[in-house]
């Protein structure tokens, strides 16, 4: 099974010189972000109670419940019940915060070692990392966080994934994506599949929504709508990267980052068309068109994606209303 489930052939690390003293100073930052991150006061995120509280009644689990228990997200509640046997509900917290965002940058980092401080200055100033999924949306941060690790240290990114939807179940989606891309290795078949996926996803939106257990649309979904100009500015900012990587990348063009930033563009874009709560697979978009760019370091189409990718950061946070200043205001309590 676990023979079945490694990828030998894909490229998940980009062939970069192992540089120690390089590997010792990328570390120290990135660790020290983390604990940045996992030292800031609780209660200024808007969902810190609701995860103390299930910090704190994660152990009591009522007979009635116990099939909740199993179907939604097992591995989380089985992390949950555990840590708080050794420690008290706001530090399992802290320790949660610390370990999913330092494996983040860990991860991202291992696919191109030269760029660590890149990866930093992404990981601070991005809108949808360290002000969003490490201190807003800390289970899917994790999950993430679990497929990296699974995928780029352990070359097994099904069981990153698998491991990942028993954290947050929106992970199903990346999931699927990566079945996909390792079973399938011409581009134009994985586009044609993904056009079909779309279709189907278009079919099951009333399934989705019997599925809900009542919470995820609204809860998962975007503050504000999906508007024709979210649409322009999401395909101005991706698809030239990847018409980068089609024509300028280097001759490993079609590695396992590039096939999941393709799909992820091709599905999960269209699919905050059907369902609210898709806005948050945003996320999961700008984490593969990342490690995409990282992977594409020797490449003319690395250098300008690089580029062009730091752009729309700076554009955010220069032209619309994004909070990372302030989200960052309240981690540093200044």
């Amino acid at each position: 099974m676990l023979k079945f489930l490694k990828i030998d052939h894909l490229n998940l690390r980009a062939d970069v010189k192992n540089i120690p003293l390089i590997n010792t100073i990328a570390t120290l930052i990135f660790l020290g972000l983390a604990i940045i991150l996992a030292t800031r006061d609780l209660g200024v995120a808007k969902d810190d109670y609701n995860y103390l509280n299930h910090f704190y009644y994660t152990r009591y689990v009522e007979g009635g419940n116990f099939l909740l228990y199993l179907i939604e997200e097992p591995l989380w509640r089985l992390y949950t019940s555990s840590i708080t046997l050794i420690v008290q509900p706001e530090n399992a917290l802290r320790i949660t915060l610390f370990i999913s965002s330092a494996l983040f940058l860990l991860c991202v980092n291992r696919v191109n070692v030269r760029l660590f401080l890149i990866v930093a200055l992404v990981f601070v100033l991005h809108e949808d990392f360290a002000t969003q999924m490490y201190f807003n949306q800390l289970r899917q941060g994790l999950a993430l966080s679990l497929f990296l690790f699974f995928s780029i240290y352990g070359k097994r990114p099904l069981v990153g994934g698998i491991l990942a939807v028993l954290i947050h179940s929106s992970f199903i989606f990346p999931l699927i994506l990566t079945v996909l891309i390792t079973r399938v290795d011409s581009i134009k078949w994985i586009i044609m599949y993904s056009l079909v996926g779309i279709m189907v996803l278009y079919l099951s939106v009333g399934l989705l929504n019997t599925l809900d257990l009542g919470r995820r649309t609204e809860t998962y979904s975007f503050e504000g709508e999906f508007t024709v100009n979210f649409y322009i500015y999401t395909f101005v900012r991706y698809f030239p990267l990847l018409l980068l990587v089609q024509f300028y990348g280097y001759k490993n063009k079609y590695s396992f980052w590039y096939k999941l930033a393709l799909v992820s563009f091709i599905i999960i874009v269209p699919f905050t068309l059907l369902h609210n709560a898709a806005g948050r697979l945003m996320y999961y978009v700008s984490a593969f068109f990342l490690l995409m760019i990282l992977e594409q370091h020797k490449s003319l189409a690395g250098k300008l994606g690089l580029i062009y990718y730091l752009m729309f950061i700076m554009i955010e946070i220069l032209f619309f209303e994004s909070t990372v200043f302030s989200d960052w205001q309240l981690i540093l309590r200044i």
